[in-house]
């Protein structure tokens, strides 16, 4: 009729960050047209998961392993300022560290230099080789915080049998 109006609900998840653009338009019978667009800006969110692993494990006193530390951006925006402190165990000896950013090993503590960011499906990953120092359980921390994280760490904690 003229002068009604038809009002429609539309619902929208985005599976990715950026602009979507949603175009309508309407004709009638009398050959009028019109058209209108929407856009809506879709923002991500990080999403960081942390592993860690050693290998080998189990340990003999004077043997060596490797630990893994692995981060993993499974969201869909960038998170920064990725920061790890490793804290070892009286049984187990920090040797060596590489990765993604530079390592210090200072006593039984590593401080990795923070990571500027991690894009969206990303990972990062940084190793430190180790050596059994005493009998016992060694549970080895990885504290990793992140701008997203405000300041709050997510620990990860690896065990390894030392005997």
């Amino acid at each position: 009729e003229s002068g009604a109006s038809k009002s429609f609900t539309l619902g929208l998840r985005a599976t990715e960050a950026g602009v979507t653009v949603n175009t309508a338009t309407v004709s009638s019978a009398e050959g009028l047209s019109d058209r209108a667009e929407a856009k809506t800006l879709w923002r991500g969110f990080a999403a960081v998961l942390v592993e860690m692993v050693d290998s080998p494990d189990p340990l003999l006193v004077g043997e060596s392993t490797t630990y893994t530390l692995k981060v993993t951006n499974q969201g869909t925006a960038a998170d920064r300022d990725v920061s790890i402190v490793v804290n070892f165990p009286p049984q187990i000896s920090p040797t060596d560290v590489a990765g993604a950013t530079q390592g210090t090993i200072t006593g039984n503590r590593v401080v990795f230099a923070p990571l500027a960011s991690i894009g969206p499906k990303q990972e990062a990953i940084w190793t430190i080789k180790a050596k059994a120092a005493a009998v016992g359980d060694g549970r080895v921390a990885a504290e990793i915080t992140t701008e997203l994280l405000k300041g709050r760490p997510v620990t990860e904690v690896e065990a390894t049998q030392v005997y």
